[in-house]
């Protein structure tokens, strides 16, 4: 099975106790080149194999900012991907 260039990997989705409101995507580590964010999908930047994959995880930070005055931001979180 192959995750093909583009492809999502993965929604982010920020819960907070503020309803109503939108949120910015920023990738702070895209593990080493190999993930973007389009919106709020993560995605690849190259062709992941699971087959020949030695499914070693990937190391990823986001930071989630709200519309909030002043902004609230959530930095610093690490996500571990097996892709």
């Amino acid at each position: 099975m192959l995750t093909l260039v583009g492809e999502r990997i993965a929604r982010l989705v920020t819960i907070d106790e503020d309803i109503n409101q939108t949120y910015t995507y920023r990738l702070l580590d895209d593990g080493g080149g190999l993930f973007q964010l389009q919106g709020d999908s993560l995605t690849a930047t190259r062709t992941f194999d699971f087959e020949t994959s030695d499914n070693s995880p990937f190391v990823i930070v986001v930071e989630s900012v709200d519309q909030s005055k002043p902004d609230f931001k959530v930095i610093g979180y690490r996500y571990s991907l097996h892709v």
